[in-house]
């Protein structure tokens, strides 16, 4: 399944360029993407079943 994702605020506001990294259970980084600059994130690359940390960076 891709990513799909919206990065926000707690207000709501989008938060433009922030970075989503997935890691797996053993700590090895799978996927990194960059929002736009109305906080989407979209990465077309299929994911595996199973649990993943998400990990979103961002300025400010």
């Amino acid at each position: 399944m891709p990513l799909t994702a919206r990065v926000r605020t707690r207000d709501g506001w989008p938060v433009a360029h922030a970075v989503v990294t997935l890691t797996d259970a053993a700590g090895r980084q799978v996927l990194r993407v960059e929002a736009d600059a109305e906080g989407a994130v979209h990465d077309p690359a299929v994911l595996a079943p199973g649990a993943y940390t998400v990990i979103v960076t961002a300025v400010g």
